[in-house]
C-alpha cells in the first residue's frame, strides 16, 4: 500500500545527531494518505497521459497532436505495475519515437506484442486508418515528399491527399 507522508516540522538538530529516531518518525509521519495503484484508478490514466504529453509539447517543443485510438486502448488495457512513473516514461518514449504528430503503439510500447502482453483490440476503422497512414507515409517517403506524384500513385486528388495528411499528422 503506497502512502504519502507529509512533512510537518523536523528538528534539524535531531536529524543531524542521528538519534531519537522514534521522535523523528512521529514528527515526519503527520498524515498518511492511501493512494491506490494506477491499475485501480483507470479513470486517471488518460488525464495523466494527456498532461504528460502537454508538458512534453510545452517543454521540448515537440509538435504532437496526441495518439492513435490503438494507443488509447492500450493505455487503458495495460496494468501499469510501475504506476504513474511507468505511464510517464511510456508517454515520453512515444513522444521521442513518434515520426508524425501522432504517437502510435509501436512508438509507445515497441515490445508490447513481443513481451507476450496481448495488444489491445482495435476496431476495423482504426486498423484501416493506421494502414492508410502508413501507406501514404511510405509513398511520400519513396517520392521524396512530392505530393502531386504521390496523389497520382495513390489514385486520389491532391486535395484529398492534403486532407488525409492533415488527418494522419503527416507533413
Amino acid at each position: 500500500m503506497p502512502a504519502l507522508i507529509l512533512h510537518a516540522e523536523a528538528d534539524p538538530a535531531v536529524v543531524a545527531r542521528g538519534r531519537d529516531q522514534e521522535d523523528l518518525y512521529f514528527r515526519l509521519h503527520v498524515l498518511e494518505i492511501h493512494l491506490a495503484p494506477l491499475r485501480e484508478r483507470r479513470e486517471d490514466i488518460l488525464p495523466l497521459a494527456r498532461e504528460f504529453l502537454r508538458r512534453l509539447v510545452r517543454d521540448e517543443g515537440r509538435d504532437l497532436a496526441g495518439w492513435s485510438a490503438e494507443v488509447e486502448a492500450w493505455l487503458l488495457a495495460h496494468d501499469w505495475p510501475g504506476n504513474v512513473r511507468e505511464l510517464q516514461n511510456a508517454i515520453e518514449r512515444g513522444a521521442v519515437l513518434a515520426e508524425g504528430d501522432l504517437i502510435e503503439l509501436c512508438d509507445l510500447a515497441p515490445s508490447a506484442s513481443a513481451s507476450g502482453e496481448p495488444s489491445a483490440p482495435v476496431s476495423l476503422a482504426g486498423h484501416l486508418d493506421r494502414a492508410q497512414r502508413e501507406h501514404i507515409r511510405r509513398v511520400l517517403t519513396v517520392l521524396g515528399g512530392k505530393r502531386h506524384s504521390a496523389a497520382e500513385i495513390l489514385g486520389i486528388d491532391r486535395t484529398t491527399l492534403y486532407r488525409l495528411m492533415r488527418k494522419h499528422g503527416l507533413s
